[in-house]
């Protein structure tokens, strides 16, 4: 865990559909970001990946099928660190 990662999402989404997340990093330079939701039928939302020339920084939009921990994972050069933030949603956003 590192207090170097912000995952900035409202505490609350009445639609998991549409769930606006952003990731900023103190990291200088970040080989990847990686977003997953713990409690997704498919975790892994989205991965980006970044050359040395970029800043390393996420806006999006993800689906959330019910409350859950968004999971910001960042590899750097030196090893790879992650941060949370819980997210309660009201009407799932993935269905079958």
């Amino acid at each position: 865990t590192s207090e170097k990662i912000r995952v900035i999402a409202a505490e609350l989404a009445e639609n998991g559909a549409v769930v606006p997340v952003k990731v900023e990093t103190d990291f200088a330079v970040a080989r990847s970001i990686a977003l997953l939701a713990s409690k997704n039928p498919v975790p892994l939302v989205a991965q980006f990946v970044f050359s040395a020339r970029v800043k390393p920084f996420v806006a999006t939009r993800i689906k959330l099928a019910q409350s859950s921990e968004i999971i910001a994972i960042v590899e750097t050069e030196n090893g790879i660190f992650q941060s949370r933030r819980h997210v309660e949603v009201t009407i799932g956003g993935c269905s079958a």
